[in-house]
């Protein structure tokens, strides 16, 4: 689908594009900037069993590019896209097939997190998915009450997270609504993976975080990867690469863009001034 439409400016801001040419093209150009890149093509909730077959096979296509251009790229899938909405036991077929792909290309496989509906069944994969293939890591969401625990089992079984704060809409039965709630739980969270992880990553593109990550950083003497969003915060990654941290830019792209936008808005308002402000941020 062509980008014309009232968001195209933020839309190229925060996606490569529709197609996996604009994907890779963007990714040479982050790294260039010495940054790496977690790749992910859009889509999620996927009903039909021929587009989860499609879906399977636009990531291992994504994974030999990546290999062929030497990039440094990770990617970041989420497991509705490989069926996991349809049927538990092709999704694990699905997902098994692509890291066994990843593993010959030596590249990193993301889990993103999506609604808690799927939480215990993603990180149940992963856990399993651990036992052959170790370059692998899962995202977990600060903002569900159950986060901390979840961390505290991947963490024992060696498995990596990347902590992110959350952005989908949940009940607050399951999940902290409060801004100052959700922080103080992913401060307690990166804590824990200081103390207790020699590798992960801090997803967020809060200031007061990221300075007490630094702190944190000092004191255990351990350096994290900072992960943000493509187009977002790029002092706050200037910054840091600065100091030698490794800095990766999440880049979506394909033809679900509209869903994708709509949602970061829709479920998150604060994410409308985010987006505004990153369109008159210098690169």
């Amino acid at each position: 689908m062509k980008i014309t439409h009232i968001f195209a400016p933020l839309v190229k801001r925060w996606i490569a594009g529709p197609y996996i040419t604009d994907a890779i093209k963007v990714a040479k150009h982050i790294n260039e900037k010495g940054m790496g890149v977690i790749l992910n093509y859009l889509g999620e909730y996927i009903k039909e069993k021929e587009k989860v077959k499609r879906n399977l096979e636009e990531y291992i296509h994504l994974l030999r590019l990546i290999k062929f251009y030497k990039l440094d790229s990770s990617i970041s899938i989420k497991l509705t896209q490989l069926g996991l909405y349809v049927d538990e036991k092709l999704c694990e077929d699905n997902f098994f097939e692509l890291i066994s792909e990843a593993k010959k290309n030596n590249i990193k496989v993301w889990l993103d997190m999506e609604s808690s509906k799927y939480t215990s069944k993603t990180i149940e994969i992963y856990l399993k998915s651990l036992d052959t293939y170790k370059n692998s890591g899962i995202a977990i969401q600060a903002y569900l009450k159950r986060s901390l625990n979840d961390v505290k089992r991947i963490v024992k079984n060696g498995g990596e997270i990347r902590l992110v704060k959350g952005a989908y809409s949940e009940p607050a039965t399951i999940a902290y609504k409060k801004k100052s709630e959700i922080n103080k739980n992913y401060l307690e969270i990166m804590k824990y993976l200081f103390e207790n992880s020699d590798k992960f990553t801090i997803a967020t593109h809060d200031d007061k975080i990221i300075q007490e990550s630094l702190k944190l950083s000092k004191i255990y003497m351990k350096y994290p990867t900072y992960a943000f969003l493509r187009g977002v915060r790029n002092d706050l990654k200037r910054y840091l690469l600065s100091y030698r941290f490794r800095v990766e830019e999440y880049v979506p792209y394909g033809e679900e863009w509209i869903g994708y936008i709509y949602r970061r808005i829709k479920e998150k308002k604060s994410n409308v001034l985010l987006v505004l402000t990153s369109v008159f941020t210098i690169d």
